[in-house]
């Protein structure tokens, strides 16, 4: 069985950006958080006053774009679980709760799911 693991790209020596099996889930990207706690050069981000609320928003941002324009990212995370070992979801939060525990905890539940199909 393949792993999942949200690491920070920072501070994580198996961030190797160029490999396909990290995928870059910070800001700019496709899967980043669009709700922040600190301040974002990014014009997409809402600043919010917490981390907790940050989550808060994400989780039903997700669940409201999971089937759109997040599901070609979601798939290719896992498709990529069934060619490699590891497969890393890159950020600057890692090891704090960030966004992509809950992008993790949804494609290993879609993928197990789908495997007993």
């Amino acid at each position: 069985m393949s792993n999942l693991i949200v690491i920070n790209i920072n501070t994580d020596s198996r961030w190797e950006p160029s490999r396909e099996n990290c995928i870059y889930i910070g800001r700019p990207s496709v899967l980043s958080n669009p709700y922040s706690s600190k301040k974002s050069s990014f014009e997409e981000t809402t600043e919010v006053s917490d981390r907790e609320t940050s989550l808060k928003l994400f989780f039903q941002y997700f669940k409201e774009n999971v089937e759109g324009e997040l599901k070609p990212e979601i798939d290719k995370i896992i498709d990529l679980l069934d060619k490699y070992d590891n497969v890393y979801l890159g950020c600057f939060c890692a090891p704090k709760m960030c966004h992509g525990n809950f992008i993790k905890n949804y494609v290993l539940l879609k993928k197990y799911n789908n495997e007993k199909k």
